[in-house]
Parts: structure tokens; sequence; C-alpha cells
């Protein structure tokens, strides 16, 4: 589910950005994405822009934590490691 959830961040955030690209102003393919979220300091951003940041930095979590995409862990055990290596 997680796996899903981040693919689908990624990839919903970078069609929403394609979109505008295509549809606005000032002709197909020459677009402008609309960047309309002002935090203060930080730099303005829209909702596909963290949608994309989000979801990445949920697949990463992911890879770094060891989640495989069907759910499991990802095991390694000492011996397991230690016959690779003989």
């Amino acid at each position: 589910g997680w796996w899903a959830l981040g693919l689908g961040l990624v990839l919903g955030g970078a069609l929403g950005n394609l979109v505008d690209r295509i549809f606005r102003s000032p002709g197909p393919l020459q677009g402008h994405v609309v960047d309309f979220v002002s935090v203060g300091w930080w730099p303005v951003f829209n909702v596909a822009d963290s949608a994309i940041v989000c979801g990445a930095i949920l697949l990463v979590a992911l890879t770094v934590f060891g989640i495989e995409p069907d759910g499991s862990r990802k095991t390694d055990s000492a011996g397991s490691r230690k016959e690779a290596h003989q």
C-alpha cells in the first residue's frame, strides 16, 4: 500500500505539471506551470510539486527501511552474508 501511495503521488504530481504545460498559455506544449502556494521564506510551489516531493521522500524511506513493494521486509542475516562470501 505504501509503495502504491508513493508511486501515485509522484505520477499524479508529474501528470498535473504536464497538464499545465500542455494546456496553459501561451500555447500547446509551451505553457507555464502555475505556482500558487507561498509559505513565508520558502520558495513558491504548487500541489503537484508537493506531491512529487512527498512521494519521492516516501519511496526513499521505504527503500532505506527495507520494505519491498509486496509489503514484505528485506531480511539479511549474518549467516547468509557469510555464506555468500565463501
